[in-house]
């Protein structure tokens, strides 16, 4: 009796030492100002995607000040992420132990989405933390958080088991192809481009070069996902559509103010948060409501409704635009904005208008690759398709399938393959409509005038005659649609605004000459301001005005390479695509650095054609090396790694021109010499 009396005594003891044992591995969670059981965060499945912000499956918060707090009784390391939270907002991960507060992650939006959506990250090294902090971000004042994984690395099988979760939403594009998986697609293409390219045997490599022509278009168009729920890009059109249908009675400054009465009037949540168009800053919704009596008296009754109705449709996609009304505005020039306003005012917003409208661009680039095949040839086309789909610094996730967002691009390739069939007029003609739509095409322009000092071949004449001919008709609609010059006089002041303003997505010199550890937005952000950017800006402004010589010099150092690739003469069509280059000099947005592709155009003296897939390449490495939200990091990768890649050309253009000059001497010599020894 005795004897089994310890036995159970022993068993006992054994199963509280386990119990013991087991109790590092269940964190404590505290949960401050959410709704909802804590119990969620651990439980064993995440629940369907696209489930409502304030399903009782979840925690919810209308508080940006609430917080889930998850302590561990001893460090955990954690190098892998994964959350299921409310898709338009933003939060932080943070993590604590003995010594510091440390951000392991800021969980970015998921632009276009409704309801909860899985995100993941996983750290360069994993980090140990007593204490890990869960808050909100910047959203619509409406935010729920599901599921949380904490791991010291990825678990086995993530991906498809992510792919196989319940959806409460429909797809157009395919779900299977996760962005990581279409990242290394896009790099398999990019190898694949570069082993064809040095394949010898001639018809082997045309089929070759034929199939990466195919494949770089179904990488541009996310391999077939698209934007996934839909064709278009929702929040881009929103801009376009919006702006431009509405262009006599909202201007440039107001559409976020009247956006804000229009959702107040239909009674749908108001944001929190809006940026003021004027000022540029980020302020609160109720400042700008104070300001939009104005709003209503600039629309007639009729407009007033038609506006209020476009907004109710648009809510589909983006709840109660919260991360609408914190961009930076409708920025069309007013050249665009006359054909944007025509089609806006025709087409009516709806799912197959706005799906129709967004695939203008791919019909606009069609016309111009089928004019650059008939007038360059194939192996340079593909690479320009195979850069233009694989490229990470302006991928289809920001304007594709937008509104006539790379109509500029289409008219600029146009522009070059008419030069090159020595077409000169209608190809000043497009390269003038591609500088009104964008305006920094221009430079095109520019550089056909400054080419005309070293090469008389060039018709300055006819370039002059095309530029008045495009002005004149710009002139003529602008008065006989709007009566009036207000939409320049108001995009010259937006365009001051956008230049003294830095941005996280611009890519150029001054990106190059303002970094620093403490003028990255991972440093400087401070989410207790309104405008979490503000003191990121100030930081910025701040080292670029330190570093103004750094600044000039680099400036110098393209301009003058610029200059000396003309006075070596190349062909005409080589220059509008060269003095394109020179736009790092005043910066743009990484998205309109699409044009990098059309520089597999260029003569093989520049050797773009192999290049640019090996530059291609390099741009996903910088995207992994700097990965996750804010991109300023990754577009200062960008940056540094485009210019210096533009250095190379022009000084390999330069050496491999200085040759051929020798060598034309040398032949010109000998056959003087062989003359003179006949005589």
């Amino acid at each position: 009796m005795n004897f089994f009396l310890f036995l159970l005594i022993t068993l006992f003891c054994r199963i509280n030492q386990a119990e013991e044992r087991a109790t590092p591995l269940t964190p404590k969670i505290e949960v401050i100002n959410f709704n909802g059981s804590k119990q969620v965060l651990f439980q064993k499945d995440f629940v369907d995607e696209g489930e409502v912000w304030n399903s009782e499956k979840v925690l919810f918060t209308e508080n940006q000040k609430s917080k889930i707090i998850i302590s561990f009784p001893e460090p955990k390391k954690i190098g892998f992420i994964a959350i299921q939270a409310d898709a338009n907002d933003s939060y932080l991960v943070e993590c604590l132990d003995v010594n510091k507060k440390s951000l392991l992650w800021i969980v970015p939006h998921e632009t276009g989405k409704d309801g909860l959506w899985i995100r993941s990250f996983t750290l360069k090294k994993p980090q140990e933390c007593l204490t890990v902090h869960l808050r909100p971000g910047v959203g619509d004042g409406k935010y729920s958080i599901g599921k949380v994984l904490l791991e010291e690395k990825e678990p086995m099988n993530w991906q498809e088991y992510k792919n196989q979760l319940p959806k409460k939403i429909s797809y157009v594009g395919n779900s299977a192809i996760s962005v990581e998986r279409m990242n290394a697609i896009r790099l398999g293409v990019i190898f694949f481009t570069i082993l064809v390219l040095f394949i010898n045997h001639e018809r082997i490599k045309r089929f070759g070069l034929l199939f990466c022509l195919f494949l770089g278009l179904w990488c541009w168009y996310n391999c077939g996902r698209f934007h996934l729920t839909r064709y278009f890009h929702a929040h881009d059109v929103f801009h376009y559509y919006v702006g431009s249908k509405y262009s006599p009675e909202l201007g440039y400054r107001l559409i976020y103010r009247c956006v804000l009465l229009a959702t107040q009037e239909l009674g749908l949540p108001v944001p929190k948060l809006a940026r003021n168009l004027e000022t540029n800053l980020v302020v609160t919704s109720e400042k700008e409501l104070e300001k939009s009596a104005t709003c209503k008296i600039r629309f007639s009754e009729d407009r007033w409704k038609s506006f209020v109705s476009d907004i109710r449709y648009f809510t589909k996609y983006h709840g109660n635009f919260s991360s609408i009304v914190l961009d930076h505005g409708y920025n069309a020039s007013p050249f665009w904005n006359i054909i944007g306003y025509f089609i806006s005012n025709i087409f009516q917003a709806t799912d197959v208008n706005l799906t129709i409208i967004s695939f203008l661009d791919s019909i606009l680039i069609s016309i111009g690759l089928l004019l650059s095949l008939l007038a360059f040839g194939l192996k340079p086309v593909s690479i320009l398709v195979v850069f233009w789909g694989t490229a990470q610094h302006a991928d289809y996730g920001w304007t594709g399938n937008s509104f006539l967002r790379l109509d500029w691009f289409s008219f600029i390739l146009i522009g070059t393959s008419l030069l090159k069939l020595q077409w000169s007029f209608p190809a000043y003609i497009a390269f003038t409509i591609a500088a009104g739509l964008r305006i920094f095409p221009g430079l095109c322009i520019l550089g056909l005038l400054l080419a005309r000092v070293f090469n008389s071949g060039i018709n300055t004449i006819r370039l002059t005659q095309a530029v008045g001919l495009i002005c004149v008709a710009f002139v003529f609609f602008e008065l006989a649609l709007f009566g009036n010059f207000n939409h320049i006089k108001e995009f010259k002041e937006n365009l001051k605004k956008h230049a003294e303003t830095f941005s996280t997505n611009v890519v150029g010199i001054r990106i190059i000459v303002s970094y620093s550890e403490q003028s990255r937005a991972i440093t400087a952000k401070d989410l207790t301001q309104d405008d979490e950017f503000g003191l990121w800006k100030q930081q910025r402004l701040k080292k670029l005005e330190e570093r103004k010589f750094i600044l000039w010099g680099l400036n110098l150092l393209l301009w003058g390479l610029f200059i000396i690739a003309l006075a070596f003469k190349p062909q005409e069509y080589a220059v509008p695509l060269l003095a394109l280059t020179l736009v790092q000099s005043i910066s743009a947005s990484n998205y309109d650095y699409v044009f990098l592709c059309l520089l597999a155009l260029l003569p093989k003296q520049f050797q773009t054609c192999i290049s640019l897939p090996i530059l291609a390449g390099l741009t996903h490495f910088v995207a992994l090396y700097w990965e996750g939200y804010p991109y300023d990091d990754i577009y200062f990768g960008h940056s540094l790694l485009i210019y210096v890649w533009t250095l190379l050309n022009f000084i390999i253009f330069v050496m491999q021109q200085k040759k051929r000059n020798l060598a034309t001497r040398e032949i010109k010599l000998i056959r003087v010499l062989g003359s003179n020894a006949k005589f």
